[in-house]
C-alpha cells in the first residue's frame, strides 16, 4: 500500500443495520491513498463479522476489537497511534460520506495550507430518509474573508462558528501529535474538547464550502438520543476546555467568548433532560461549576436573555429554573402555532385552488365526452348515408353545426389551469 494521505478513524458499535452502507461510502472513495482503521467498541451484535467480511480483501483497512465497552473518546484513542496518513479524518459508524469527501478535503487543505478543514454536511432522518441542510454547522458570519484563519481572527464567537464534533474535520496528523490532546473517556460530547482545543492551536483553519457527509437523525440507540444516560458529560467538556484556556494566557482575548458560549450550550444541554432527577442533579452540577469560577460580568455578557440563564445557572434553584424554561417554551409554542394558523390559512387557500382545478377537469372531461358522442353520431350518419342515400347537404349541415359548437364551447382544462395559475401569481 503506498503511504496513505488521509488516515480514517471510524468506531462502532452495534451498528450492524447500517455499518455496511458506512463502510461502503469510505471503502469506495475517489481517494484511493487512504488509511481506514475501524474499532468496535465491544458490539453484542454481528457488526464485527460485518466488518471482516466487508473488508477482508482490502488491505488499507485494520480492524481492532476492544474486550469490554470504552466509548468512542477510548476507541479514537487507541485506534491514534497506528495512524501514518498525512491528515485524520475521525468518523461514525453512520455517517455517510460523499464519494470524493476526503478527495475534496485533501485538495483543498493542501492548497490552502491548512491545518484543519472544515466542510459542510447535511442531515438524513433516518426514519423518512429525507436529506435537509445543516448550515448552521458552520457560521458564515463568523468567517474571516482570508482562506485560512485562526482561532483569533473569526469575525464572530470563535466557539459558535463552528460544531464542536469531529465528522466533518480534516485535521493534519502532526498537529494532533504536536498538541498532545486526545478525546476524553465520557459516554458523550467526548469530542468537544478535543476538537476545540486543537483549532485554538491550529495555525491555519480552512473552510470548504461543500456538502461532503450526511450524518443521521432519529437512529434509535444514538447517543444523542439517550442524554439522559449521560448528562454530565457536556459539563466535564466544558469544565476540561475552561481549564484549557486558563492554563495558557495566549487564549485571554478568547475568554469573554468561551464564557458567553458555555453559558448558552449548557442551557441547552440542560434543557433536553426529560425526568426530573437528572434536570435537577445536573442543574446543581452546573450551579456548582458557575460558584467556583470567578463571577461573569453584566457587562461581559453578549444577550439578555444569556444574563437571564447565567443568573438562573449561578444562584437560582432547579424548580425555579424549571418553571422559567418552561414559560419560555409556551412563549416558543404559542408562537409556532401562530405560524401554524398561518400555514393551515395558506393550505386552505391551495386546497380551494386545488378544487377549482378539479372542478375545471371535471367540466373538460364531460366536454370531451360530448365531443365524443357527437363524432360517433356523426359516424353513424356518414354509415347510413352510405346505405340509405342520406342527402349529402343534411349531413354538411350536422357537421357545420357541430364545428360551431365546439368553437363555441367553454376554454379546455389547459386554458382553466393557466388561469388559476395566473390568478396566484397575482
Amino acid at each position: 500500500m503506498s503511504e496513505p494521505k488521509v488516515t480514517a478513524i471510524i468506531t462502532t458499535f452495534n451498528a450492524a443495520h447500517y455499518i455496511a452502507e458506512t463502510l461502503h461510502t469510505i471503502t469506495s472513495q475517489s481517494l484511493q491513498a487512504l488509511q481506514i482503521i475501524i474499532v468496535d467498541d465491544a458490539s453484542t451484535d454481528n457488526t464485527v463479522a460485518i466488518l471482516r467480511e466487508h473488508c477482508a480483501t482490502d488491505e488499507r483497512v485494520t480492524i481492532l476489537v476492544n474486550e469490554e465497552n470504552r466509548g468512542a473518546g477510548y476507541s479514537r484513542n487507541r485506534a491514534f497511534p497506528l495512524a501514518t496518513g498525512e491528515f485524520v479524518i475521525f468518523l461514525d459508524d453512520d455517517d455517510l460520506c460523499a464519494n470524493d469527501m476526503l478527495e475534496q478535503a485533501y485538495g483543498h487543505a493542501v492548497s490552502a495550507g491548512a491545518d484543519v478543514v472544515v466542510f459542510r454536511s447535511d442531515n438524513l432522518d433516518s426514519l423518512t430518509q429525507q436529506r435537509t441542510p445543516a448550515a448552521w454547522t458552520i457560521q458564515a458570519e463568523s468567517l474571516p474573508l482570508s482562506r485560512t484563519f485562526t482561532a483569533f481572527e473569526t469575525r464572530g464567537n470563535f466557539f459558535r462558528t463552528f460544531i464542536w464534533w469531529a465528522w466533518d474535520k480534516l485535521i493534519r496528523r502532526d498537529l494532533i501529535l504536536r498538541s498532545g490532546l486526545q478525546f476524553q473517556e465520557i459516554r458523550t460530547s467526548n469530542d468537544l474538547f478535543f476538537v476545540c482545543a486543537l483549532l485554538l492551536q491550529a495555525g491555519a483553519i480552512s473552510v470548504c464550502d461543500a456538502t461532503l457527509i450526511s450524518h443521521r437523525d432519529n437512529r434509535a440507540g444514538s447517543l444523542s438520543n439517550t442524554r439522559e444516560l449521560s448528562y454530565d458529560c457536556s459539563l466535564q467538556a466544558i469544565r476540561a476546555l475552561y481549564h484549557h484556556l486558563n492554563e495558557q494566557p495566549v487564549y485571554q482575548p478568547l475568554h469573554r467568548d468561551f464564557l458567553n458560549y458555555s453559558i448558552d450550550f449548557l442551557s441547552w444541554s440542560l434543557s433536553t433532560l426529560k425526568h426530573w432527577p437528572a434536570y435537577s442533579d445536573f442543574y446543581r452540577q452546573i450551579r456548582t461549576f458557575y460558584q467556583q469560577i470567578p463571577p461573569v460580568p453584566a457587562a461581559e455578557i453578549e444577550s439578555e436573555y444569556l444574563e437571564a440563564c447565567y443568573q438562573d445557572l449561578s444562584c437560582g434553584d432547579p424548580e425555579t429554573t424549571l418553571m422559567k424554561l418552561k414559560c419560555r417554551l409556551e412563549q416558543d409554542l404559542r408562537h409556532h402555532m401562530t405560524c401554524g394558523a398561518e400555514q393551515r390559512q395558506q393550505r386552505l387557500v391551495l386546497q380551494q385552488q386545488l378544487t377549482e382545478a378539479e372542478r375545471a377537469v371535471s367540466e373538460q372531461a364531460e366536454q370531451v365526452a360530448q365531443n365524443h358522442r357527437m363524432a360517433a353520431e356523426i359516424e353513424r350518419l356518414q354509415q347510413q348515408a352510405a346505405g340509405q342515400q342520406l342527402h349529402v347537404s343534411e349531413l354538411q349541415a350536422l357537421n357545420e353545426q357541430y364545428q360551431q359548437e365546439r368553437a363555441q364551447r367553454p376554454t379546455t382544462i389547459a386554458g382553466k389551469l393557466c388561469s388559476l395559475l395566473g390568478g396566484r401569481r397575482k
